[in-house]
């Protein structure tokens, strides 16, 4: 995946809003999503997953799409749904892509280029940095890769922001859960 990506997917993925999954970091208590209650739910709804990412794939037009926004590829240009005609993707496949992210929990819908979509599942955010959670289809290998991402401990900052770090946890061909702090 390029820089100018990546660098979008971790600022797109980093201002996402709280998912209705309400779980905490690990630091604070609580939980993200494990690990395998991700793949869990990946191979229960293993056929919409390829569908949405067969969908993002064929739509080279745009770059994020979610229940709230769709971002053009191109132009960078956003389009919010304040209504339906508003939006720049046909209303069947938009409707298709609604329905798809209710029925797989994601809220935030996907973000993609030629070679990547981005799943995102969970995604907290406070004031010194933010997490997000979910699965990402590549068609390169991607890395660092990491065996558990819920025993995956980043290495200390030397201030009080939260570490920066993305790491990938391959489970099917081409399919990786994974793991975004941006500090």
């Amino acid at each position: 995946m390029n820089r100018q990506y990546k660098k979008a997917a971790i600022s797109g993925l980093g201002m996402q809003a709280c998912l209705s999954l309400c779980v905490v970091l690990p630091s604070c208590g609580y939980r993200h999503i494990s690990d395998t209650r991700l793949i869990e739910g990946f191979m229960a709804h293993e056929r919409d997953f390829d569908r949405l990412r067969e969908m993002a794939t064929a739509d080279t037009a745009y770059a994020v799409v979610s229940p709230k926004r769709v971002t053009l590829s191109e132009s960078g240009l956003q389009q919010s749904q304040t209504g339906v005609a508003s939006i720049p993707i046909p209303p069947p496949r938009y409707s298709e892509y609604t329905r798809l992210f209710r029925q797989l929990a994601l809220e935030d819908g996907i973000i993609r280029d030629e070679r990547t979509v981005w799943f995102a599942v969970e995604a907290r955010s406070w004031s010194n940095g933010s997490v997000t959670k979910g699965y990402v289809y590549s068609l390169d290998e991607l890395g660092p890769v990491v065996n558990d991402l819920d025993a995956y401990v980043p290495a200390q900052t030397h201030d009080s922001r939260r570490p920066r770090f993305l790491v990938f946890r391959p489970f099917r061909p081409h399919w990786y859960l994974y793991e975004l702090s941006d500090g």
